[in-house]
């Protein structure tokens, strides 16, 4: 009896939710379009250069504890270097290769250390700009989970508080995703 149920039975296949890429590449993928979308949005990059810089943008995330940790902290970073330059006219983020180079003192490293400043800030005022973890909170999660609900959740969150831009940079980040995922 048990030869005849075990026969029958075929192997289950199991469906993996999350497209065609593996997760640690989804993260540097989608790190990069939003740092492309918020830093070089007008700016022409070789293929040379942007190889470069998705190598060194892979280094940095996995340098982190998790590639989502990584790719979080990245995504903060940009957000804050996106502020610093949209803040007043005549500032601009460097070339993409030299901003990802952790020894350039005006690239991620100093994005590094406003975040960290961010993050002590914190201490006292829990609430200090929240909306670049909000921001990144959404983005990864809808990287995992696509839907109008992840969408509208953020997209109120970043609107309800006045963040414009980092709406706008969210959006951006949508529609990456979306198109890495067809």
């Amino acid at each position: 009896m048990e030869t005849k149920t075990a026969s029958k039975q075929q192997p289950r296949l199991r469906a993996i939710r999350g497209g065609k890429y593996p997760s640690t590449e989804k993260y540097i993928e989608t790190a990069w379009q939003f740092a492309l979308a918020a830093l070089w949005y007008d700016r022409k990059l070789s293929a040379r250069e942007v190889a470069q810089s998705k190598k060194l943008l892979e280094e940095y995330i996995l340098s982190k504890s998790t590639p989502e940790n990584g790719a979080q902290c990245f995504i903060e970073c940009v957000a804050l270097a996106a502020e610093y330059v949209r803040r007043r006219p005549g500032r601009y983020a460097a070339n993409p290769v030299e901003w990802l180079n952790r020894n350039f003192a005006f690239g991620i490293k100093a994005a590094e250390d406003w975040l960290r400043d961010v993050y002590f800030q914190r201490r006292t005022v829990p609430t200090y700009k929240c909306a670049i973890t909000h921001l990144s909170g959404g983005i990864l999660k809808y990287l995992h989970d696509p839907g109008l609900y992840t969408y509208n959740l953020y997209s109120r969150k970043l609107t309800g508080q006045g963040h414009y831009m980092l709406h706008q940079l969210f959006n951006n980040a949508v529609i990456a995703i979306n198109f890495l995922n067809e």
